[in-house]
């Protein structure tokens, strides 16, 4: 069932990776921090992002090549608390994740989905 009250995610310090999919890229990036500001906004914070372009199906094109957006710390995403609902899943293999806004996915467990050694040029800071 579909909640929206992000607190419930906050309160869990998510510490896995966003991915944000809007049918045309994958945007994926490791969770440094999500809260809730002093606005009532939920706010996602990570470490850096890449993306690759999606084909037909949202399957990925270019031989899954990822392209750097941001060496550094970003806010990837933020949008009102209240407004974006989301539904909390078990995937057996990666632990619990929130699916939002369609096609977007956060997952609370570390995952190495993406090394930063796996994208060239990305060389984070820590």
């Amino acid at each position: 069932m579909a909640q929206c009250n992000w607190e419930v995610v906050v309160a869990r310090q998510p510490k896995g990776y966003v991915e944000l999919n809007d049918q045309k890229w994958a945007i994926y990036g490791p969770i440094k921090s999500i809260n809730i500001t002093e606005a009532d906004n939920v706010q996602i914070v990570v470490e850096w992002a890449i993306k690759r372009p999606l084909g037909k199906y949202g399957i990925p094109v270019g031989e899954g090549k990822w392209e750097v957006v941001s060496q550094i710390p970003l806010t990837l995403m933020m949008f009102p608390n209240l407004v974006v609902p989301f539904v909390i899943e078990n995937i057996p293999e990666m632990g619990d994740r929130v699916r939002f806004a369609d096609f977007n996915i956060l997952y609370f467990n570390v995952i190495e989905k993406v090394s930063s050694s796996d994208v060239e040029g990305l060389q984070p800071t820590t």
